[in-house]
């Protein structure tokens, strides 16, 4: 864990680690994120890391951080708390902040990088090129994996799409994916899954917006699930998840983020 001293901010060349790190390069982050790709070079060894930089929502959110745990030790703890539990994560290698007269903030965070992977938007698009059964295989695995998450009673705090890789191998047994989770500030281990905690995640996988999946994919994806976190259908969990889906896909309509033929519902 390192501190910093500087007056007013911080950058990627400012940090004490930044000569171990090169070909930095920038990739697609949130608002409040600033994130880099880059090798990181340390004892004659290299690796791929991510190095991401976090910046106040608001200045409610900047004394909030005064008070509770900064959203970069959140995401850091979260990352580390997935992989004891037997998901896979980026795996924490150091987090940095900007400190004067006591006051931290500025927070830096370098993660290993999940190599081989995509994210749920990119293997969808990639549907188009697989058989019916390689596609069903992938929404069930995907299904299992979102409930052996829920039922280790671990929420996601964003699970759209984007925040999901996945990787497909061949075991000698049978096809396998791999999931890891990512942007985990707000993912938490619950003492009991909350119903609005899991209702939220799999809305927000309902909100994937595909012409390569079909109601009947979905409906496929959710009974797996249910199979797998109560043992037969929950039809009162559908109707909560669909009517909740509805309310977030008129909100995405009327702020013009979707277009009215996206509406699968």
């Amino acid at each position: 864990m390192v501190g910093l001293s500087e007056p007013d901010s911080i950058d990627a060349d400012d940090m004490p680690f930044s000569k171990y790190l090169s070909e930095r390069r920038e990739v697609h982050s949130s608002q409040a994120t600033r994130v880099y790709r880059a090798t990181l070079d340390c004892a004659g060894q290299t690796r791929a890391v991510f190095v991401k930089h976090f910046h106040a929502r608001s200045v409610i959110d900047q004394y909030k951080q005064l008070v509770r745990k900064s959203r970069a030790m959140k995401a850091v703890m979260a990352d580390a708390l997935l992989n004891e539990h037997g998901f896979i994560a980026p795996e924490p290698l150091v987090i940095a902040w900007q400190q004067n007269y006591g006051i931290k903030k500025n927070y830096v965070t370098v993660s290993s990088a999940l190599e081989g992977y995509k994210d749920i938007y990119q293997q969808v698009e990639a549907l188009s090129g697989l058989d019916r059964r390689s596609k069903k295989e992938f929404l069930v695995a995907l299904a299992t994996a979102t409930a052996a998450l829920h039922k280790a009673n671990i929420s996601h705090g964003d699970m759209r799409p984007g925040n999901i890789l996945c990787q497909h191998g061949l075991s000698k047994q049978e096809n396998t994916w791999q999931f890891a989770y990512i942007d985990n500030e707000r993912t938490k281990k619950h003492w009991r899954l909350p119903t609005r905690a899991r209702i939220k995640n799999l809305v927000q996988l309902n909100l994937l917006i595909s012409q390569e999946i079909s109601r009947s994919d979905r409906l496929r994806f959710f009974q797996t699930y249910c199979d797998c976190c109560y043992g037969s259908f929950n039809k009162k969990l559908l109707v909560q998840v669909l009517k909740k889906t509805r309310t977030r896909m008129a909100r995405l309509l009327d702020t013009h983020r979707i277009q009215q033929s996206d509406v699968w519902l």
